[in-house]
């Protein structure tokens, strides 16, 4: 298609490939370009993640909590059971 004799090209074909080339790579680079901004834009990244950022952080709450009540009743529980009550809290 568009070769001459010796297999090359004409520089108009050449150019029109491009173009279509440059065409169908317009819409990717547009959308790249989109993503680039939202993932860079730090106002963006907090609104879309915040909600997922906080039930992170109650349930690691949560969990340190339950942890940490457990811990303790089990304290107490071996403490009564040798007889230390008084020394606890």
């Amino acid at each position: 298609m568009g070769k001459g004799t010796n297999g090359m090209s004409s520089p108009e074909t050449l150019e029109q490939e491009v173009r279509e080339i440059r065409d169908e790579m317009t819409p990717v680079l547009e959308e790249l370009d989109h993503r680039r901004h939202a993932m860079t834009d730090r106002t963006h990244q907090l609104t879309q993640r915040a909600p997922a950022v906080l039930r992170g952080l109650v349930i690691a709450l949560a969990v340190y909590a339950g942890l940490k009540f457990l811990r303790q009743r089990r304290a107490r529980s071996r403490r009564r059971r040798m007889g230390f009550e008084s020394l606890g809290a």
